[in-house]
């Protein structure tokens, strides 16, 4: 609705989206398979599957949605940290997302877990984007399984 509405005639809500975070996009065309944008279905489980897949890095054209621009991303400067340690004491009406505990912050979210943290991330950016926030400090984590999808989205965002 946020994106969308007005600009497109009907809009069909449904229940919160499992996972949160886009769909996984793989290159099928060439002799290894490519990963073009990491999503809800990690990277290990298609190998798994299928072999070895290779990493899209650096395309000049952007065989995917999210491969090249920053998208879905928040209003806010998003600054991504170790952890609320890494905060700059000064810092003030800010978000943060990630675990410990922060002075100062506006908003925050303490996810559960990596999949919390996905399925969360983006409905937090836009709650961040009602507040007025400036600054979202966004805790990283590793990158295997969804963590992957989540530092991904983390780097888009950042760039702004």
């Amino acid at each position: 609705m946020h994106d969308l509405g007005g600009k497109i005639p009907v809009i069909l809500k449904g229940p919160p989206a499992k996972h949160g975070l886009e769909s996984t996009v793989i290159d099928c065309t060439k002799k290894i398979p490519v990963l073009l944008r990491a999503g809800s279905l990690p990277l290990e489980k298609i190998e798994s599957i299928v072999g070895h897949v290779e990493v899209a890095r650096g395309a000049k054209i952007a065989l995917s949605p999210g491969m090249k621009y920053r998208h879905y991303a928040p209003k806010a400067k998003v600054i991504i940290v170790a952890s609320a340690l890494s905060i700059p004491k000064n810092a003030r009406s800010f978000a943060y997302i990630g675990s410990g505990r922060t002075i100062g912050e506006v908003a925050h979210f303490r996810p559960k877990d990596d999949s919390d943290y996905a399925k969360n991330l983006f409905s937090f950016f836009r709650k961040c984007d009602s507040l007025g926030v400036k600054a979202i400090y966004a805790q990283k984590v590793g990158a295997k399984g969804i963590g992957r999808a989540i530092m991904e989205r983390l780097r888009k965002a950042a760039k702004g």
